[in-house]
């Protein structure tokens, strides 16, 4: 049970470690622009939270809540495990795609929580070794 309870921090950690091998080209490219110098917290209903900061220097990741994040999404450690083993995007949760829960995001949070998502997705799914 221990190893099901701290499955989204290990997930997370391979994602954070996937963006950091690949900030200076997406910095390059423009990718994650609109990102930079945002906090969001990931948060499982009932459960941790976690902190995810993006700069240019790449991506950081603490345990608990920020109060002065730009954004929060909350779901089920399950739906964690299928957004961040890319068989589901967050944006899913908030279109109500994902049963049980049903997030809401502010509409002035949309675009970032979409930005979010979509770059994290990538991180999830890229194939690297």
């Amino acid at each position: 049970m221990e190893e099901k309870e701290h499955s989204t921090a290990r997930l997370l950690e391979k994602v954070r470690e996937r963006f950091n091998m690949l900030i200076p080209v997406m910095l390059q490219m423009g990718i994650v622009e609109d990102l930079l110098d945002r906090k969001v917290v990931l948060s499982e209903e009932d459960g941790p939270s976690y902190t995810v900061s993006i700069t240019s220097a790449g991506m950081a990741v603490s345990e608990g809540d920020d109060p002065f994040c730009h954004a929060r999404l909350v779901t089920t450690r399950d739906q964690w495990e299928k957004i961040l083993t890319g068989k589901k995007t967050y944006a899913t949760v908030f279109r109500f795609e994902l049963d049980p829960v049903r997030a809401v995001v502010p509409l002035k949070d949309m675009a970032l929580v979409e930005r979010f998502s979509s770059v994290m997705q990538a991180m999830v799914l890229l194939p690297l070794g």
